[in-house]
């Protein structure tokens, strides 16, 4: 079995201040611990609701539950336990003597959306037994799981129904994305007819997986092109991998994902502009479009493999690209005022749900839609994109600093302190900053032993590892970090992170960044309908865009100001609070712009 480089700390190792922890507040209060949603996500197992519509309600319980389990292994909220402890009881409460918890009747089971939603049951039950207190909980799980996991295997696979019919979309990519929960309880139970199972599904996905291996098509070019599904297969072969050795895996995986970073990622670390889809996004991100895009199942999803990725090979790559999804494309998803949302299933605006499920980059608003719309037998409902926000939003601090056998490894600035358990002790870290308002950061170091330990932090790939350090010198950098070994005794880390404004341009548009942070243009912000397709001639000397910086408000990280040749002001702020209010009169917000 491969071992990760870097492991998590333990559930309440750390606690944090700012943003992230305002966003981990939130969700957890008016989502995770919300008795009645859990028995509506429950409720529709065993009353085939699903069969009318094909539908997909079976998921809302699995997503949600993975992510209220991650964040509360970083916060250790023993009141979210308590609600999660109570779902999965009833849950298995509904399980059927032939091992079945479905939203589909025998009669119809194995079509639509069942096998995935299936998965999600798997993926849930596997998440709370990883926090699970109590040892005969433990075991009922297991049970379940194992029961819930062979039926499947008796009604599909070689010989029976193939895998690619259980559904009638995207050629079964859906159905194949339970490759990697199958391969998950391998691990929790070394029964080899569940790896058996998952070489199935491999074999019968080749044709993707020799996609990847000619590497003459690219992710928009394969014969399936759904996002959210593709990226959720692979991670399954991932875990192939470390399951077997087969470094063959891990290169695909490696090569899938690379590839997607240089043709589908847009510049807030979101991916697929044509509505679910890859599409080049990384071209098309500067169109002005009205379909759906950037949806935030695609993020969180990104955001959980990468994370794997930074886990399993401590390559700070990795924590580059989740780091700029997360500042922009997911915390921009959070709907903190739970504004209405519009429903293309109802054709009118609905309660809001505390995520919004697309995202936009060029002269439109947030809130267009509710990504995965169902409603409950009570006319209430849920969304596929306000299920899975929470494992994002959990994973990020929880992932901010975390350890090696010898060290720990600081891969996000978050102000607020954690505990390592490392090979000779235990070292406490402070973090004081306020990044990424700005880049000063003091990392604080403090063993409880005599013995040496190591240290790791990230310098981002926009930063010089030269020009961050305060007062050090001749510091090894080694995959994206700063690598400090044989310390001892107490020490303290001073940075200094270069977070100015830089434009990037691509077909013509210019968007400005900030260090991880996007900036974006917000009708509200400057209080006047905006032209977007008219050419601003920005204000500038010999050295670049003359930007002021300006007091921020709220949430933000970031307010600047540039006036424009014909006397315009412009007001530039981060992304994640732009556009927030879409129900107002002034809602339309953009990060490519026209100037010159």
């Amino acid at each position: 079995m491969i071992e990760n480089k870097f492991s998590f700390l333990g559930t309440g190792k750390a606690k944090y201040t700012g943003f992230p922890e305002k966003a981990v507040d939130f969700i957890t209060s008016v989502q995770l611990k919300d008795k009645a949603l859990w028995d509506k996500c429950v409720g529709v197992f065993g009353t085939d609701i699903d069969v009318q519509d094909h539908g997909w309600r079976g998921e809302f319980f699995g997503k949600t539950m993975r992510g209220g389990c991650i964040v509360y292994q970083y916060s250790a909220d023993e009141e979210l336990y308590d609600v999660l402890e109570y779902a999965v009881k009833n849950l298995l409460d509904k399980q059927e003597p032939s091992g079945r918890i479905s939203t589909y009747d025998v009669q119809n089971e194995f079509c639509g959306w069942d096998m995935w939603a299936r998965k999600y049951i798997l993926v849930g039950l596997q998440y709370f037994y990883d926090i699970c207190k109590d040892k005969q909980l433990k075991e009922r799980i297991l049970d379940a799981m194992i029961k819930h996991a062979d039926y499947i295997i008796d009604h599909v696979g070689e010989g029976k129904k193939p895998i690619k019919k259980t559904t009638e979309i995207y050629d079964g990519l859906n159905s194949c994305s339970i490759l990697d929960a199958f391969l998950q309880l391998y691990k929790l139970t070394g029964f080899t007819r569940y790896t058996e199972f998952g070489e199935y599904v491999i074999k019968e996905r080749s044709d993707m997986i020799k996609c990847v291996e000619e590497g003459k098509l690219k992710a928009h070019q394969f014969p399936e092109t759904k996002a959210y599904e593709m990226m959720s297969f692979f991670e399954g072969l991932l875990t192939y991998y470390e399951i077997t050795g087969k470094e063959y895996y891990f290169n695909l995986v490696i090569k899938f994902f690379d590839g997607l970073e240089k043709t589908e990622n847009t510049i807030i670390g979101g991916m697929g502009t044509a509505g679910e889809f890859f599409d080049n996004s990384v071209e098309k991100q500067t169109e002005y479009s009205t379909s759906l895009m950037l949806e935030t199942c695609v993020t969180v999803t990104l955001i959980r493999v990468l994370t794997r990725l930074l886990m399993l090979t401590g390559d700070g790559k990795y924590a580059d690209r989740i780091e700029i999804s997360t500042y922009n494309a997911l915390y921009g998803a959070i709907n903190f005022n739970l504004l209405p949302q519009y429903s293309f299933e109802t054709k009118r605006m609905m309660n809001g749900m505390p995520f919004d499920s697309y995202a936009t980059l060029v002269a439109n608003k947030r809130g267009v839609g509710i990504g995965g719309f169902k409603q409950f037998a009570d006319g209430t409902y849920d969304g596929c994109c306000a299920s899975i926000g929470s494992a994002g939003i959990g994973l990020f601090p929880l992932t901010s600093v975390v350890a090696e056998k010898d060290g720990i490894a600081v891969n996000y600035f978050i102000n607020g302190s954690a505990t390592a358990k490392v090979s000779s002790g235990t070292v406490n870290v402070t973090i004081d900053t306020e990044y990424p308002k700005n880049g000063e950061i003091t990392v604080k170091l403090l063993p409880d032993f005599n013995g040496e330990y190591s240290v790791k932090i990230r310098i981002p790939k926009w930063a010089n590892a030269n020009a961050c350090l305060v007062g050090l010198n001749q510091i090894k950098t080694e995959n994206g970090y700063l690598v400090m070994n044989n310390l001892s005794g107490i020490k303290k880390i001073k940075l200094s992170l270069p977070l100015i404004v830089k434009g990037v341009r691509r077909n013509g548009k210019t968007a400005f960044v900030k260090g991880p942070i996007v900036l974006c243009r917000d009708e509200e912000k400057e209080q006047r309908k905006i032209d977007f397709e008219k050419t601003a001639e920005l204000e500038k000397t010999d050295k670049g865009y003359i930007f002021k910086t300006a007091k921020t408000e709220g949430d933000e990280t970031a307010r600047y100001t540039v006036k424009t040749a014909d006397g315009e002001m412009i007001v530039l702020s981060d992304y994640a609070t732009c556009g927030r209010n879409w129900t107002g009169e002034l809602p339309n917000i953009s990060v490519w712009l026209n100037v010159k």
